[in-house]
């Protein structure tokens, strides 16, 4: 079927279950794969499709995706990573099967209030990272009281600086976790993408993956292919005009890039309403084919420009790459000051998507 699409994402099963596999090669833990805010844009019934029967679990952060994804995975075991905060939802995680992390004793006490209540969870601990967590000094506490509700408990903590294997603040909370977690034979879980590459020694009983999963560096200076990760997500556009300037045009808004000589520009079919960044720095770069060209002037809702000036001839209506196998995702969010995750999870549903 021809593709009139003016933006779309291409969704590569292969490369999802290729990055799985080194998830594989580097831990011989069990996997729960986060696929949280719809599986980093590439969308929750692409990615639980690709992994229920490969992984042995489940992880999101709202209530209405773990709902979602029950659905579509009926016996897979699934966390919800951001607990419940009101007691009106412990309801919900019953009938639906879905496991609640623990995080502060309000949690606690409503679980006690209640006549029924899941049969197991995970309990945070905030072993530095200055978020959700219970402080070291309560687990004691904790543990027994669901223990005394008949819940079976896991210890989970995580990490603020895994991305870069090197800070202190690692070996510091690996130390509070491990000291507080060999009191316990219970299941244990610390290791992200970051980790699971990085820091072996904190894979314990289950890992979770996520950025690595979709094919974007979790380390701060590795990327995706040095680590051997390939991009699960491609997302295209089209050459909607191509246009002669003279010398002392410009082009955008604010009129923010002026030719300094006669040159070619091509008028590229998505912008910031698709989630390609507005704030796109000097040196950002498309795909033709395997060639690359400079984006110039400012990035608008629907369009924007690229100098096309070199020896290659192009058509309108040609494929231009924007992010994926000839450009890393990585490699854009560089260039718009921010990191991968969030240009993944700002794709608009105005885009279309399309597995390969």
């Amino acid at each position: 079927m021809t593709n009139t699409q003016r933006a779309w994402i291409e969704l590569d099963r292969p490369a999802l279950l290729h990055n799985l596999a080194r998830v594989r090669q580097s831990s011989n833990a069990k996997v729960m794969a986060v696929i949280k805010s719809n599986a980093y844009g590439h969308g929750l019934k692409f990615a639980a499709s690709a992994l229920v029967s490969e992984v042995d679990a489940f992880a999101v952060a709202t209530l209405e995706e773990a709902m979602a994804l029950r659905t579509l995975c009926p016996e897979i075991p699934i966390t919800l990573l951001s607990g419940f905060f009101q007691p009106c939802q412990i309801g919900l995680f019953l009938q639906h099967r879905i496991r609640p992390v623990i995080f502060n004793f309000s949690q606690l006490k409503w679980l006690q209030e209640e006549v029924a209540i899941p049969d197991k969870v995970w309990l945070k601990i905030d072993t530095g990272m200055g978020r959700l967590g219970i402080e070291p000094g309560q687990v004691e506490k904790a543990v027994s009281s669901l223990q005394a509700m008949g819940c079976e408990v896991g210890l989970m903590s995580h990490f603020a600086c895994a991305d870069t294997p090197e800070a202190k603040q690692n070996e510091t909370q690996h130390h509070r976790f491990e000291k507080v977690g060999s009191a316990y034979s219970l299941a244990k879980s610390f290791a992200n993408s970051a980790a699971i590459l990085s820091r072996p020694q904190d894979h314990f009983d289950l890992v979770r993956p996520g950025i690595m999963l979709y094919g974007s560096s979790p380390l701060a200076n590795s990327s995706a292919g040095d680590l051997g990760l390939r991009p699960v997500m491609s997302l295209y556009a089209r050459l909607l005009d191509i246009k002669q300037l003279k010398a002392g045009d410009s082009v955008g808004y604010g009129a923010h890039w002026t030719a300094k000589a006669d040159c070619t520009t091509g008028i590229v079919s998505a912008g910031y309403g698709d989630g390609y960044p507005r704030v796109i720095g000097d040196g950002a770069q498309v795909a033709i084919g395997a060639s690359r060209y400079p984006i110039i002037g400012r990035v608008s809702m629907d369009s924007f420009a690229v100098l096309l000036d070199g020896e290659e001839k192009h058509e309108i209506g040609v494929q231009v790459e924007l992010w994926g196998r000839t450009i890393s995702i990585d490699k854009v969010a560089v260039w718009a000051n921010t990191i991968g995750y969030e240009l993944l999870c700002k794709v608009t549903r105005r885009v279309a998507s399309v597995e390969i």
